[in-house]
């Protein structure tokens, strides 16, 4: 694997074999390592009766001309203005500009931008200071520091909503 710098779990898909098990072994002992991983599920019936837009937040390290931003750039384009709000956080070297292509559809779409800072905890502070309903991470697995920064977001967000719990 000297030849990419994605974690080998990104390969199993590409072995041209039953991948699931494989991948849930991979998945297990990053849960085991990150608990805050594995998160409930989101009651979207409560989320969709609420007042107020839906607080979508994207993470990603290849929002341009890549195939991470290519994929997404068309989903968060055709998102709905009076139903989301949507943030997008870039965690890569990489700043979106109108001057690529994919991270200009990206950009006209955004309700905010934000390149976010090294820290993983100032930058797990950054996104939930947004509020969001549902954060989307797309590529889990394909980026070994974004995995961790989910890891590290849900375990703040885990930290804030239980602090919020015990002020009740």
């Amino acid at each position: 694997m000297d030849w990419t710098s994605n974690p080998a779990s990104f390969m199993i898909g590409y072995q041209g074999g039953a991948d699931k098990e494989a991948l849930r072994v991979v998945a297990d002992a990053f849960a085991e390592r990150w608990p805050g991983l594995v998160a409930d599920k989101v009651d979207m019936a409560a989320v969709c009766h609420r007042a107020g837009k839906i607080r979508v937040a994207f993470v990603s390290a290849f929002f341009y001309s890549h195939s991470v931003g290519r994929l997404m750039a068309q989903t968060i384009a055709d998102l709905d203005e009076n139903l989301f709000h949507v943030s997008i956080y870039s965690t890569g070297r990489y700043r979106l500009s109108h001057d690529d292509p994919i991270s200009s559809i990206i950009l006209t779409r955004a309700d905010a931008y934000r390149p976010l800072p090294k820290s993983r905890t100032a930058a797990a502070h950054a996104i939930a200071g947004g509020a969001p309903h549902i954060v989307v991470y797309p590529e889990l697995g394909m980026d070994h520091d974004t995995y961790v920064r989910a890891a590290h977001m849900c375990e703040q967000m885990g930290r804030r909503c239980e602090q919020r719990a015990a002020l009740l």
